[in-house]
């Protein structure tokens, strides 16, 4: 304990300190912005693929007017007609400037937030009704995944047909990404601790010399 006070009280100690201190800044902040960087990147592909299904399923439309009530009551992958109203939010900004990117009726596409009733189908309901709340059960989210979000598409159809379609986003596994691992951080920690301590060593020794060559001088003089 004595000889980690007199390192750190010394030269080689401060700059070792400032260097620790500096590098594992440096190094934690790069690694937040790339773990930030890399989950834009996978909302963005997660995204347009949703955008795909969405562009698939309107083309269809477009281009089979005979069959297009039955395409309607069918539904596509993750799309439906969206039948009744529903509350709505605000609007979906990042879907509609991909949307914004397609030809067709998707360009002019309107997208906001609804109500996840919205992306369930229509069925019947074969269980009697449940009087006072009794019997409902609870249904808590997992942690571990995103809970899958509805969105609202309004827009129209070449031949000048107005459309509401319910796009569902689906559950996502929630992913903490390596870069925060404890391990990962620790031994990201020690070789920082490591390298600076070599630096501050290598640093400090001309300055040591110089100070002792001092030291010499005054004790000659």
């Amino acid at each position: 304990m004595k000889r980690l006070r007199l390192f750190l009280s010394s030269m080689a100690g401060r700059l070792f300190v400032i260097l620790l201190l500096g590098m594992m800044a440096a190094a934690i902040g790069a690694t937040a912005l790339a773990e930030r960087r890399r989950m834009q990147e996978f909302e963005r592909q997660n995204m347009a693929r949703i955008a795909d299904r969405l562009q698939g399923f309107v083309n269809l439309l477009d281009g089979n007017p005979e069959l297009r009530s039955r395409l309607l009551a069918v539904g596509g992958g993750s799309v439906r007609e969206a039948t009744g109203e529903f509350r709505t939010g605000e609007e979906d900004r990042a879907l509609m400037d991909i949307l914004a990117t397609r030809e067709g009726p998707l360009a002019s596409a309107r997208a906001r937030a609804t109500s996840f009733r919205a992306c369930l189908p229509q069925l019947p309901d074969f269980t009697p009704p449940r009087g006072n709340g009794q019997g409902r059960e609870r249904h808590e989210r997992n942690p571990d995944f995103t809970p899958p979000r509805c969105r609202l598409v309004e827009l129209q159809l070449s031949d000048g047909t107005p459309l509401r379609l319910a796009l569902q986003y689906p559950a996502i596994a929630r992913n903490s990404g390596s870069a925060f691992d404890p391990l990962f951080l620790s031994l990201l920690a020690l070789a920082i601790a490591l390298l600076a301590y070599v630096v501050a060593r290598i640093a400090s020794t001309p300055l040591q010399r110089l100070a002792a060559a001092a030291t010499e001088l005054g004790r000659d003089l």
